[in-house]
């Protein structure tokens, strides 16, 4: 009952087979958008919203995967998590452009864990502009996984707002488990 607003039953998220109480609800455990793509595949001026674990969650082959002008709002772990699935470096790019991403959540009640607006993982370039990135439980950006020895990753940020994300605007590698680091 941590957190529960006046009015309803339960004040989380119960991912199965979890339950707490009577009162608790089950909640689907998947991404609003999951699974493997390939190519020039864009996702244009959709809605994200409420998803249990992540808005888009993708892998992608060689190509690039494109989200622009959509909205992802209250969604857990990302928002966005683009990582590349073939073994060829630079081959595998994300264009995240001019997109609203507010209230990423973390997986846990303690805020500890995830909750990243845009989660920037290994085998892919990454163009992240224009994007309105707030209110995150972790950081907007989440740039902390390290590349395979003797591949570079290519990542661009460029006109982002950050905003009251809670931990960071965004995270880096080193520092022990990864640094936090703030935009002016």
């Amino acid at each position: 009952d941590k957190g529960k607003p006046e009015g309803l039953e339960g004040g989380i998220l119960m991912i199965p087979p979890a339950r707490s109480s009577t009162t608790a609800f089950n909640s689907a455990n998947i991404a609003i958008m999951k699974g493997n793509t390939a190519g020039n595949f864009t996702v244009r001026n959709c809605l994200f919203n409420n998803a249990c674990n992540y808005g888009i969650q993708v892998a992608h082959g060689e190509g690039t995967f494109a989200a622009s002008n959509n909205v992802f709002v209250a969604n857990r772990m990302a928002a966005l998590e683009i990582r590349g699935r073939v073994n060829k470096p630079n081959v595998v790019k994300a264009e995240i452009i001019n997109n609203t991403v507010i209230f990423t959540w973390s997986r846990t009640i303690e805020m500890n864990d995830m909750g990243y607006a845009v989660r920037g993982m290994n085998g892919c370039d990454y163009n992240i502009s224009g994007n309105i990135l707030a209110l995150s439980s972790f950081a907007g950006y989440d740039g902390g996984r390290v590349e395979s020895p003797g591949r570079v990753k290519h990542i661009s940020l460029d006109k982002n707002l950050f905003f009251l994300n809670k931990q960071a605007d965004m995270t880096a590698p080193g520092a022990g488990m990864f640094q936090r680091l703030w935009v002016e």
